[in-house]
């Protein structure tokens, strides 16, 4: 799944800036994830089972959702030590 991590994450890759980007780019990176998202599941159901499938796009999901906690997590730490 290591090709459809790096598909679905690289449009948060260039977020290294986050805070700065956030306001001008989020509406499009995230339609680009869904997209990507919704794209996969597509391709996958005729090929994996169901819960494959699922499961599958949940760890991807999962992954998306960590990569942003991160950042806001790292936007936070920046303003308590400023």
């Amino acid at each position: 799944m290591a090709p459809s991590d790096t598909l679905v994450l690289e449009p948060l890759q260039g977020l290294t800036h986050f805070w700065n980007k956030l306001s001008h780019h989020t509406d499009a990176i995230c339609s680009q994830i869904l997209h990507q998202l919704i794209r996969l599941g597509k391709v996958w159901k005729d090929i994996l089972p169901v819960d494959i499938c699922c499961q599958s796009l949940g760890a991807l999901v999962d992954a998306v959702l960590q990569h942003l906690v991160e950042k806001v997590l790292l936007l936070e730490v920046g303003w308590v030590l400023f």
